[in-house]
């Protein structure tokens, strides 16, 4: 299974889900459309694809621990006080 160096997911639930299924979030960009862009690391190629066609499978506690990390820099980002 070939590993993609890296893969740039805005949408925090995808993100949140890379995280939890054993992704590194390496650092966050913003995007052309201005949103917080999450570039994630560690993951196989066809990651996203296996999503999609449900074959993820990750921890509850896992899920929800990168989702609040997230929402904290979706936060930072917009700057709004937390």
């Amino acid at each position: 299974m070939s590993q993609n160096p890296h893969q740039n997911l805005t949408d925090p639930k995808l993100a949140a889900c890379a995280i939890a299924a054993g992704g590194k979030l390496e650092r966050t960009e913003t995007a052309g459309n201005g949103r917080l862009a999450f570039i994630v690391s560690g993951l196989p190629a066809d990651f996203a694809t296996k999503l999609v066609n449900d074959e993820v499978i990750v921890s509850g506690k896992a899920f929800i621990a990168a989702m609040e990390h997230l929402l904290r820099l979706i936060r930072a980002h917009r700057g709004d006080r937390a």
